[in-house]
Order: structure tokens, then sequence, then C-alpha cells
């Protein structure tokens, strides 16, 4: 029977994900190797964000595809990470379908870009971006803090003192999952270069990723929107040519005979949109003859 050629380093425990400095001790490498591979793209490394609220600029191009947990309120990219959506982002009065100042929740995978920072300065980096992909292969982008989020910031209308301070990013905050564990310990024991993942592109900048975002073929949800208003405005019409007297002089009597007569216009007996934005899309269209961007 032939011998099995000796190991340079024992087998690897079976863990899911461990911290870097965890990592090196693992495979008999240093945590700099480590850095040094994820800042090439060779590896990926990750920050975790549970059990504190992380502020950053979300951009989520797959968002009619999240499933919603938590009341409603928290949106699930894959099994290992998450958002909770603060507030929409706009620009001038249009808000941006998929982009949203948010809680990261989770492991998200951080940019090459910064670690290379870590590969040439070892400090803890005071802006970064992350990003996740979902089951789709659709990428989730996050930007936290730094001077090109304040540029977005200043831009468009997102509030300057959020909830929570952006996270400063240190090294030991940095983590790598099993199969980059199984990677590396492959390649230190054959002595082979670690090929490099070209899929995997490097985003740096929030503004023309907002800007391409927002200049791009209309959201599903966004026509999904539109269509809502388009069928609440023309309910809406009828039913103030059929009842002008109950649908009196403002907003609220006009939606309140739409709630009173929804099961003409809808199968369900419920209008597609909620009674707040119902008020807000008719007082609008009473002020000015616009639909209310938000409704």
């Amino acid at each position: 029977m032939a011998r099995q050629p000796k190991l340079a380093i024992p087998p690897l425990l079976p863990l899911e994900y461990c911290r870097i400095d965890r990592a090196a001790r693992l495979l008999g490498c240093e945590e700099s190797d480590l850095l040094h591979w994820g800042a090439i793209g060779a590896i990926a490394l990750w920050a975790n964000f549970d059990g504190e609220n992380n502020s950053a600029l979300v951009i989520d191009r797959g968002l009619e595809h999240r499933a919603v947990t938590d009341h409603g309120t928290e949106y699930v990219i894959n099994n290992l990470a998450s958002y909770i959506p603060i507030r929409d982002v706009r620009q001038e009065d249009d808000s941006i379908d998929g982009a949203f100042f948010a809680y990261l929740k989770g492991f998200w995978r951080v940019g090459q870009t910064y670690l290379k920072r870590f590969e040439n300065q070892h400090t803890s980096q005071d802006s970064f971006y992350a990003t996740v992909k979902d089951e789709k292969n659709i990428t989730v982008f996050a930007f936290s803090g730094g001077k090109n989020l304040n540029k977005v910031i200043n831009r468009l209308t997102i509030p300057a003192n959020d909830e929570s301070p952006p996270r400063e990013l240190a090294q030991n905050d940095l983590w790598i999952m099993r199969d980059g564990l199984m990677l590396v310990h492959l390649h230190i024991n054959s002595g082979e270069p670690i090929p490099i993942n070209m899929d995997d592109k490097e985003i740096d900048n929030p503004h023309s990723l907002i800007e391409r975002h927002h200049m791009s073929s209309p959201h599903p949800v966004t026509e999904r929107h539109a269509v809502n208003r388009e069928s609440v405005l023309a309910a809406a019409i009828h039913i103030k040519h059929q009842w002008p007297k109950e649908c009196g002089d403002t907003a609220r009597q006009w939606a309140e005979q739409l709630d009173l007569h929804a099961h003409q216009y809808w199968s369900d007996g419920l209008p597609p949109l909620s009674r707040e934005a119902i008020e807000r899309l008719l007082s609008s269209a009473m002020k000015d003859g616009k639909p209310h961007k938000k409704s």
C-alpha cells in the first residue's frame, strides 16, 4: 500500500468561520499573509456586524427577491447576511429604488481596496465598503464612512446625524469562512499560487454606483408601485364622479370613500396602497396634479 504524503500542516478543525488571527495559527502562517491574499482577491475576508447597529449606505439591485422577516423590517440576502433599512435614499425629490441607509447584520465581504490598506498600514479603517451575494448571484453593496460616502450624503437627502456612527474596522474584526480556510490550507500544502477570482469587480465609488443604479432600467419594485398608484388613481376618479358630495373637499374624505367602495375595484376588497399612502397620493394630486413619489 502506497504511503500517503505527509502534510505540511495538520487537518483543519471543522470550523465554519473564525477570525484571521485564529486562522493564521491553524494554518501555520501570518495574519499578514491572509491580508495579502485578501488584498489581491485570492480569498474573501469578512466583517461580522451581528450584535451591533452599524449604519451604512446599502444598494440592493435584487430587492424583489428579498425575504422580509422581523415584522417586515429585516431584508434577508442569504443565510449569513441581512440589513434593516432606516430610511430611503433620495436624489433631489426622487427616491432611488433599492438604495437605503441601513443597519448591517451578519457577515459582509470587505472590499479589496480596504484590505490593501490593512496590508500596507496595519491600522484601523474609518471607512470601508463590503458586498454580499444572494442565491441568484446578485451583489448587494454597502458603504460605511469615508470621503466618498460623505460626498454622497451631501448630494443626496440623507441626514448626516444618523442613529449610529459608521463603524471603525480593525484588523481583528476580519473573519475568514471555511471555504477560504480550505483553499489556503490546500495551497500551503501544495505550494501552488492561489488563483485570483476575477468575477468580483472592485467598486470604490458609491456615487458612481448610485448614478448607474439610478439610470438603469426601471426596477421591478418601481414598476409595481407605479401600477398600484395608477389603479388607485383610476378608482379614485371614478368614485369622485359617482359620489362627489361624499368625497368632500379633502384627501381624507376622498380616501375614506375609496376604502368604503374598494370591493368594487379590487378582488380582495383592499386597495393596493395603505390608507396613509392613498391620502398622500390624493393630497398631492389635488395640490399640483402630480403623484406623491412615496405613495
